[in-house]
């Protein structure tokens, strides 16, 4: 008894703990809502991140990450926890002790500070905002984000535990409950984001078979053609958030308006998401002051590298209608007052001068390598120009060639814009680049030879002061040449229903040199012209694989009628089976037998036909005049309709007494059947006696 009373507590305390597990469990689960809007979060080129030192380059990844899940409506919250395994793993020192700081002892604000200062936290958030002009159109930069940290402490050390960072929401974006402390976005209103974004799309694909200049040239129109500049949010106070940001710009309501900041992340974004012929095209956004213009004050603008791999300034927002640069003149320009440090001042024709903020110079530095370093004179839109001539370049195991004037026997010939240029100012050379960008030389032994995809780059170099004024890159292919197969070994086989054979030994045709090329058979579909039996010495060959070290600069097309030995397609069997009642005594005549015949092909198809029966010697016998005996096998012939299969005979013991089991109550056994019976009236009989005499015994 006792042991079942502990059998009862263990099942009670069991069922006690998994119901506290199952609760547990639902209500944690709770903490974090996740949503399924299909926004597309962009991915941009981390222009920025490589200005960072190597945690906050692990940190910035793991931010950039977590803001897209939010910008997708994926996820709601934008306080995001960093555990102690993920910074160890990342290298940052967790552990500060008194003596790191040269003090005896250490408090929990000198440990965090410690530890913080190895992300550069003000920098990094400076390269967030600069690589994800849309991502991050929720966070509300005016309160930036919090830091908070899980501390063990000590008096003489401070260990980090966890991290927390907290990025604030713009009030457009807020959940009617908002927490500061835990912020979330209500994913509901991610909608008009994911709308402006493919607005945008819109855009790039508009403008895509433009070069270079003019879609820079087109996105600045079309920006300034989509918005105006919004004067009630700068006058008026506004809290910070959409007028600010590009969703304003491309929601196609001409009701919204954005500040300069909408303006130069607007040009961002559409960099961002656009394909470009120069390697040497970049765009960056600019923050900083501005004195003329739309007023002196606070200012947001961008810097384009170009193809020349000069920096010019592009002020979208004073590039607008009724603004001092609405002539284009603060559009791709440089100038020669002023420098990276005190601002650079721009003749418009009044002036107008840009200054760097601090968090810019820092994050972008004030080297003379920076791109912050103006050029002293305007992009030149009328460069020369070349025009590529391309013909059907075939793999010929010759390095592709390239010249300047159209010639003949030459892969790629190229022309020269003579607009306003000349020839003889121009020293020229030709780079070659694999598909992946991979450099392969700038000399003519350098260029490709096996067939694949490839970019020549064609540079025009100013002779008077060495400055590069065109490069022009293009997309080339060298395609594999056509190889024959003339012949082939084909093997003989039977019927299968398919017009599939196997071949072998094919002679290839058209190979150059001591290329090594072969047939990789196993992917080859060979076939005759039919699937019938018969003989053929033609066949036609598809889905045709090479191997071998050159297999790629060749390809054979599928091809009809190529010769071969004589293939014999022989007749296949039929399966043949039949089904009948099995016979126990003498005197039936065959033809009286109820029997059925089914005969099967390869493709397990039901097959037609005739059959006789036979005796041993395969000589036809009467079955009206045959009685079946025991023991005797006799044989049907059976002969198909379909010629694809042969003539079968096939076995069949009508009356087989070899492993025939008697039943128990036949006439052979009637013997046995009658002892058994005799014997059981004796035992019965018996009994009877025993229990007259049991009676008589009790009864006296």
């Amino acid at each position: 008894m006792k042991k079942f009373n502990n059998l009862l507590k263990t099942i009670f305390f069991s069922l006690l703990v998994f119901c506290s597990c199952f609760y547990f469990s639902n209500n944690f689960s709770n903490t974090k809502k996740f949503y399924t809007h299909a926004a597309e979060p962009i991915s941009t080129s981390s222009s920025a991140k490589i200005k960072l030192n190597t945690h906050a380059q692990n940190l910035y990844d793991f931010l950039a990450t977590k803001i897209k899940t939010v910008a997708s409506g994926t996820e709601d919250e934008t306080s995001f926890t960093i555990e102690k395994s993920t910074l160890t793993s990342w290298g940052v020192k967790t552990k500060w002790t008194a003596s790191d700081i040269g003090k005896s002892t250490i408090t929990k604000q000198e440990a965090f500070s410690c530890f913080m200062e190895q992300f550069t936290v003000s920098k990094l958030l400076s390269a967030l905002l600069h690589d994800l002009p849309f991502e991050m159109f929720w966070f509300n930069k005016t309160e930036g984000i919090s830091q908070l940290a899980s501390i063990s402490t000590t008096s003489t050390y401070g260990d980090i535990e966890t991290l927390k960072i907290a990025f604030d929401v713009c009030e457009e974006y807020r959940p009617s409950t908002y927490d500061a402390e835990n912020p979330t976005i209500d994913t509901a209103k991610v909608q008009t984001a994911t709308t402006a974004l493919e607005n945008a799309k819109q855009i790039v694909n508009d403008y895509a078979s433009l070069n270079d200049h003019q879609k820079l040239n087109a996105y600045k129109n079309k920006i300034c053609e989509l918005v105006e500049y919004n004067d009630s949010a700068i006058e008026n106070p506004t809290p910070y958030g959409n007028p600010w940001q590009v969703i304003y710009v491309f929601d196609n309501n001409p009701s919204t308006s954005v500040v300069c900041e909408g303006y130069a992340k607007a040009f961002q974004l559409l960099y961002n998401l656009s394909t470009f012929t120069s390697p040497y095209l970049k765009c960056y956004t600019i923050s900083g002051t501005m004195t003329g213009g739309t007023g002196a004050g606070a200012h947001m603008w961008n810097i384009v590298t170009m193809d020349d791999q000069h920096t010019y300034l592009v002020d979208v927002t004073n590039s607008d209608s009724g603004t001092v640069g609405q002539s284009g003149t603060l559009f791709l320009t440089g100038t020669s007052t002023g420098t990276l440090s005190s601002g650079y001042t721009f003749t418009t024709p009044s002036q107008i001068t840009f200054s760097y903020n601090a968090k810019t110079i820092a994050l972008w530095s004030n080297s003379s390598e920076s791109i912050l370093n103006l050029n002293t004179r305007n992009y030149e839109a009328n460069y020369p120009t070349i025009s590529l001539t391309l013909g059907d370049i075939i793999y010929d195991n010759n390095k592709i060639s390239a010249a300047l004037a159209p010639t003949e026997n030459v892969d790629i010939n190229f022309s020269f814009n003579t607009a306003g240029w000349s020839n003889n100012d121009y020293n020229w050379s030709v780079e070659w680049f694999s598909d992946n960008n991979t450099h392969l030389g700038e000399k003519l032994e350098d260029a490709p030879i096996n067939a694949n995809f490839y970019w020549i780059k064609i540079i025009a170099t100013n002779k008077v002061d060495s400055t590069i004024k065109y490069i022009h890159s293009q997309r080339i292919e060298i395609k594999p040449k056509q190889i024959f197969i003339t012949s082939v070994t084909s093997e003989s086989r039977v019927y299968d229903g398919t017009m599939n054979i196997t071949i072998s030994n094919a002679v290839l045709e058209g190979i150059l040199g001591s290329d090594n090329v072969l047939v990789d058979y196993p992917f080859v579909t060979a076939q005759v012209s039919s699937a019938n039996v018969g003989e053929y010495n033609l066949v036609n060959l598809s889905n045709i694989k090479l191997s071998g070290s050159h297999k790629n600069n060749y390809y054979v097309a599928d091809v009809t009628n190529v010769s071969s030995n004589t293939i014999s397609i022989s007749k296949a069997k039929p399966t043949c089976s039949a089904e009948y009642n099995e016979i126990k005594e003498s005197g039936i005549i065959l033809s009286k037998l109820p029997i059925s015949i089914t005969a099967k092909g390869v493709l397990d198809e039901t097959i037609e036909g005739t059959y006789i029966w036979t005796n041993s010697k395969g000589e036809e016998i009467d079955p009206t005049a045959t009685e079946i005996e025991k023991d005797v096998t006799y044989y049907y012939l059976f002969t198909p309709t379909d010629s694809n299969y042969e003539s079968t005979i096939v076995e069949i013991k009508l009356w087989d007494t070899t492993n025939q089991k008697v039943p128990f109550f036949s006439k052979s056994n009637a013997p046995l059947l009658f002892k058994i019976s005799l014997l059981c009236a004796v035992v019965i009989v018996i009994a009877v006696a025993i229990i007259k005499l049991n009676r008589k015994s009790r009864e006296n």
